[in-house]
């Protein structure tokens, strides 16, 4: 009967986790921020925690988990509603190359080494320094790369021009 009970428990807050993730939003899931992700280690361990331990509520678990997803949510209209806290909650952007150079105050700041960023680099298909016009380290942990004029891909607008020409 134990483990029946055990069972349940586990559905019952599957269910309940489950909810509250579809009602933060793929955001929240896909590209998750430092907010984002203390939120995801909080509902994992109120998760276990009843599973655990039989003196522990369902009921406390499932309002401490509404609670959270409350605040998630709360927190993802402030920082649309306010650049202040947005800047607090989330970040910004940190510059780590600008024209073919690599900023050093940047890849300090990111903590990010020569050879790491030289690998996401590399990952984008980009092989020489001199090809990137920007780059940025994201708040979300990804790198960005806006290549320089010439080693951008053709678009639809590119080839009307040379059409007029």
């Amino acid at each position: 009967m134990e483990y029946i009970t055990v069972m349940f428990k586990s559905l019952a807050i599957f269910i309940i986790v489950l909810t509250g993730f579809r009602i933060m939003g793929n955001q929240a899931v896909g590209r998750l921020t430092a907010f984002d992700l203390v939120v995801v280690i909080a509902l994992g361990a109120l998760m276990g925690a009843p599973l655990a331990d039989d003196s522990l509520n369902i009921y406390k678990a499932t309002v401490a988990v509404a609670s959270l997803v409350f605040l998630q949510r709360f927190t993802a209209y402030l920082t649309v509603k306010s650049r202040w806290f947005a800047k607090m909650a989330i970040g910004e952007p940190i510059k780590l190359i600008d024209h073919g150079k690599i900023d050093q105050k940047g890849l300090q700041h990111s903590r990010l080494t020569y050879n790491n960023l030289m690998e996401e680099l590399r990952l984008k298909g980009i092989t020489r320094l001199a090809d990137v016009e920007m780059a940025f380290l994201e708040p979300e942990g990804q790198v960005s790369v806006i290549p320089i004029k010439d080693k951008q891909p053709l678009t639809h607008a590119d080839l009307k021009e040379v059409e007029k020409k």
